[in-house]
């Protein structure tokens, strides 16, 4: 059944878009991960159209489209703008703007999605923590050695099924070999063939001293020589390697939204903001006049002198919200005031003419 619109075919321009209109460009939404909005404009009138959409995150802006011209009776177009995905349910709105020539049915300009929920990913490398084999260190590759379902990074024996300490009371020996294992200390032994000395038979048990190969990703070995006597004069001497694991430590620095200001000229002003390290950041502005703008980097122009409280809303890749103010003076003293010239000006005016009004009546 068509729209009642194009069923009556009496308008010359109607463009509309419907809540079903309003589609994802990945089927799975994960926080923080980038995406397309959709919406697909579609000309219900009997004359080609343009316009464009602008979508809102709740009543939250995230941008405009680009703008299309879409043909008349029943043709349509898809418009996008990027967005990154934010925790917690949330739901899109698309509004038709900037018909030209003007739209003749507003009725059907604005379209209202359903709620949407999406997947949580506590490390913000793209896989849902429903998945993750690791869920709270970035692991995209999801690398798996021993196939234990634990990550290779977060593993403490990434390649050993089992997870299972070394036994023993964690120490293991190993005869004739010099390969260190992931144990709390290593004994290495070797024996060479014993020797007949005056008559004695003397066997000499021994390890060559000093730092054992490092392991593990960092660990470090350190040697240590024990002598005894054994029976019938025999000597030995063991080295007990003991490994010492180095300990990794991570840190994050929180994000931090800062407003920095540079003055163009005497009433225009550059407005940007760093939002972490990444430029995956929506930023909405509120410059104190009235007006509004988005981008991490803005400029923008007052039309009067005063003082003015600037502030910005910045939504990170991951849905994080920070917020932060500031304040710009223009002040009417300014040699780029043109309002101040005019002033000046009228007053020497005023003063001419008050001068020759003194002069005429001194001499008339």
């Amino acid at each position: 059944m068509l729209p009642a619109s194009l069923a009556a075919q009496t308008l010359d321009y109607d463009l509309g878009v419907s809540n079903q209109d309003i589609t994802f460009s990945k089927g799975t939404l994960i926080s923080g991960d980038s995406v397309r909005v959709y919406a697909r404009v579609t000309n219900y009138g009997s004359k080609d159209t343009s316009g464009y959409v602008t979508f809102y995150k709740g009543d939250q802006l995230i941008g405009d489209s680009q703008v299309v011209t879409v043909r008349a009776n029943a043709a349509y177009d898809d418009v996008w703008v990027d967005f990154t995905v934010p925790t917690g349910s949330f739901n899109i709105r698309a509004e038709i703007k900037g018909a030209s020539p003007k739209d003749e049915n507003p009725a059907n300009n604005v379209a209202i999605s359903q709620f949407f929920s999406p997947l949580p990913d506590s490390d913000g490398d793209g896989v849902p923590d429903n998945t993750d084999n690791c869920k709270n260190v970035a692991n995209s590759d999801q690398k798996d050695a021993d196939g234990d379902k634990i990550g290779d990074v977060c593993d403490t024996y990434p390649v050993d099924p089992t997870n299972s300490p070394p036994k023993n009371g964690g120490t293991s020996t190993n005869t004739n070999t010099n390969s260190n294992t992931n144990s709390n200390s290593n004994t290495n032994t070797n024996s060479p063939s014993a020797v007949k000395t005056n008559g004695k038979t003397a066997t000499n048990t021994s390890t060559a001293p000093g730092p054992a190969a490092a392991l593990n990703g960092g660990s470090t070995a350190a040697g240590n020589n024990l002598g005894t006597v054994g029976a019938g004069g025999a000597t030995s001497t063991t080295s007990t390697v003991a490994l010492a694991k180095t300990a990794t430590f991570s840190s994050s620095t929180e994000r931090v939204t800062k407003i920095e200001i540079k003055r163009i000229s005497w009433n225009t002003f550059d407005f940007s903001v760093r939002a972490g390290a990444t430029d995956k950041a929506v930023a909405q502005w509120r410059f104190g006049d009235g007006q509004s703008g988005g981008g991490l980097k803005v400029r923008h122009t007052y039309k009067k002198p005063g003082t003015y409280k600037v502030s910005v809303e910045v939504t990170d890749e991951k849905g994080k919200l920070t917020k932060d103010t500031a304040s710009v003076t223009i002040s009417f003293f300014n040699p780029e005031n043109w309002r101040l010239w005019l002033l000046v000006g009228g007053l020497l005016l005023a003063i001419i003419i008050f001068s020759a009004g003194m002069f005429r009546g001194r001499h008339g």
